[in-house]
């Protein structure tokens, strides 16, 4: 079988960080409110930590307590065939609620 990437689905996540404490819900209030602002309609993870860097030091428990609270409150994420997310969007052209 030899050497594999760590998936989002795995034992081992592929995404891991220490340090950002951050609750998840005021944090998804915040990309939620720039994806919005923004005026395009999606967002790659790359623009979304450009713009917010403490979601690369997420602890995996606190991922998936922010992909959770991002869902709630009105975002769509698009996911690669891995797991990973591939693009930040609103539900609705609306902007869903807040």
């Amino acid at each position: 079988m030899g050497w594999q990437a760590a998936s989002a689905d795995g034992i081992l996540p592929s995404v891991a960080g220490f340090g950002c404490r951050e609750a998840a819900q005021p944090l998804a209030t915040k990309v939620r409110a720039w994806i919005a602002a923004s005026g395009q309609p999606y967002h790659t993870p790359t623009e979304v930590e450009a713009q917010f860097p403490q979601l690369r030091f997420l602890t995996p428990q606190d991922r998936r307590l922010f992909i959770e609270a991002l869902k709630r409150s009105g975002c769509e994420l698009l996911y690669h065939d891995d797991k990973s997310i591939a693009q930040y969007g609103l539900s609705s052209p609306s902007g869903g609620s807040p």
